[in-house]
């Protein structure tokens, strides 16, 4: 049982990053690596993702595709060729494209970053789906390989920029 009340820094944090920018560490996230074709790739994501990413068009988008955007969506099991129900939800997940190089051989690689809760379940649903399809998707778990620091607010690109100049 608390001592104090803690509402008086929430409230403080929240109007702070309403206004300016907070800075939230997520590095606890799991990051999954999906490789391979840009076709076979994009296949397993709309078969895994939920109706708002399923479009190719979603999925293939410009923007995703150069890495300068990233998509959240909800994730979940495939057990059949059907639309997966919803008691098959894995959660949420963050779809981050990496940029490919200058090759048009370049495979492209997508870092997907999840909840550690539901890494289990989106590596074995990942596993079932890339065996299903061409079998040449390369999965590789990124543990411990990088930090994720999300800036939250207006002033988000504002202080990106500052920081990176």
């Amino acid at each position: 049982v608390a001592e104090r009340a803690v509402h008086h820094c929430n409230r403080a944090a929240f109007r702070f990053a309403a206004h300016s920018c907070a800075l939230h560490d997520a590095s606890y996230l799991q990051c999954l690596e999906l490789a391979g074709a840009e076709k076979d790739v994009s296949q397993c994501l709309g078969l895994l993702a939920s109706p708002c990413v399923r479009e190719p068009r979603a999925v293939a988008a410009a923007s995703l595709l150069r890495g300068q955007k990233s998509v959240t969506c909800a994730m979940y099991a495939h057990t059949s060729l059907q639309w997966p129900t919803m008691s098959a939800s894995v959660g949420p997940i963050t779809i981050i494209y990496r940029p490919r190089g200058c090759s048009a051989e370049a495979q492209q690689q997508v870092w997907l970053l999840v909840h550690p809760s539901s890494a289990a379940a989106l590596g074995h649903a990942l596993q079932v789906v890339s065996s299903a399809a061409s079998g040449k998707l390369r999965i590789r778990h990124l543990q411990h390989e990088f930090n994720v620091f999300e800036l939250i607010g207006p002033s988000a690109s504002h202080v990106a920029q500052q920081a990176l100049h």
